[in-house]
């Protein structure tokens, strides 16, 4: 989880820097990031849901990212009057770091289903037999 906290500060600095290399001003609130915001909020007023659900909805939340980003490059491909290779090339290197933090996603949730399917006693008797 560490992990995808830090990357998501890592794109939020990437996504400042290419808006200021446009010469334009990037969002500065929280307010005028969420009046932004594609992706669905968790509600504060709902219970927390448990890490294997919580992981599935930061894939689905990365899913639509991937989704929103393609339409984005396509906007950018038909208007007429731009031609931004920077700025396609920076949603393409978005988009692939979006499905490598989906991969990333997938393997926790690999493992917390082994984790939850699998006792502690029988993996260190396992453990135990192996080592001898």
């Amino acid at each position: 989880m560490e992990d995808l906290y830090n990357g998501l500060i890592e794109d939020i600095d990437s996504i400042a820097e290419r808006v200021r290399a446009l010469d334009e001003r990037p969002l500065g609130s929280l307010a005028d990031c969420l009046s932004h915001n594609r992706i669905k909020e968790h509600r504060y007023e709902n219970p927390l849901p448990e890490a294997k659900k919580m992981l599935a909805i930061l894939s689905e939340d990365n899913d639509t990212l991937i989704r929103e980003l393609r339409k984005d490059i396509e906007q950018l491909e038909k208007e007429e009057d731009t031609d931004d290779a920077g700025t396609t090339n920076f949603l393409e290197d978005m988009m692939n770091l979006k499905k490598g933090v989906i991969r990333k996603i997938a393997l926790g949730i690999a493992i917390l289903t082994f984790l939850s399917t699998t006792s502690v006693n029988s993996y260190a008797k396992k453990a135990e037999s192996i080592s001898g």
